[in-house]
């Protein structure tokens, strides 16, 4: 999961009259390191903490590395697509008031998917545009460590035997109006544009190196700053992408069955 809060600004200057021309500044931003999903030996290291209370934390880092009063702030915007928690219904709002941001700063959470997180950032810039507001903050937050199991119908009642237990992540990967997995889109685009298996584990080889290199050359420490998690009886810092495997190989990935599709 990654968790990205950035605050922006606007100058504006009135010329001809009425019209304004406004410039748009991003003055700093901040994000936890990205943990893996829970069910795997050693990762989901954010598992017990919340969406918005990671949101809440890059908040507040970026709001102190901007040097930005938290009063100053006109808006909050961020995106989040599985709400996981009590508080996730208005969660912008309550990353808000974690962040100590006065109670009357008005928030919004946007839903698009993937994109969330970039489309808080381009309804920040709107509403600076449209001279609703100077300083935004705009950010993503997400955790599917913590992505419930849901029994549909319960609240009627079941009789004996019935109530089936349904797993609310995979029922979100899935486009009920095509009936695919995004995995099976890319299966499908892929046998229609001719790209192979080996394009693919090219194509894989060299994003996987460029993260690796980037994480060994310290590109991302700038960015990122450390969360506390308790790990049975100990407290560790959290400042690491655990999602890149540095001993990814070609031989490795051509061993890999297909996980949507055939060959």
């Amino acid at each position: 999961m990654i968790f990205l809060a950035e605050v922006f600004e606007a100058e504006v200057n009135r010329t001809e009259g009425t019209k304004m021309k406004q410039k748009i500044k991003v003055l700093g931003g901040a994000r936890t390191a990205m943990a893996e999903y829970v069910g795997t030996p050693g990762f989901g290291l954010f598992k017990d903490i919340s969406a918005i209370e990671l949101g809440a934390l890059a908040t507040k880092e970026a709001l102190r590395r901007s040097e930005v009063d938290p009063a100053a702030v006109d808006h909050v915007v961020m995106g989040n697509v599985m709400q996981t928690s009590a508080d996730a219904l208005y969660g912008a709002r309550h990353v808000a008031l974690r962040a100590d941001l006065p109670i009357e700063t008005p928030a919004l959470t946007v839903n698009r998917l993937c994109g969330s997180g970039l489309q808080s950032v381009v309804t920040g810039a709107q509403h600076i545009l449209l001279d609703e507001a100077k300083v935004v903050v705009a950010g993503g937050m997400e955790n599917m460590s913590q992505c419930p199991h849901v029994i549909r119908g319960a609240r009627e009642g079941f009789h004996l035997g019935q109530g089936k237990l349904e797993d609310l992540l995979m029922a979100s990967l899935l486009d009920p109006y095509c009936g695919l997995f995004m995995a099976q889109t890319a299966e499908k685009l892929a046998t229609q544009h001719n790209i192979s298996r080996e394009e693919q584990d090219e194509f894989a080889i060299t994003s996987i190196s460029r993260a690796r290199a980037a994480q060994e050359n310290g590109v991302f420490n700038d960015e990122m700053f450390p969360v506390t998690v308790k790990r049975r009886r100990e407290e560790i810092e959290v400042f690491r992408d655990d999602h890149i495997k540095p001993d990814t190989t070609h031989e490795k990935l051509s061993k890999l069955r297909p996980a949507f599709g055939k060959e």
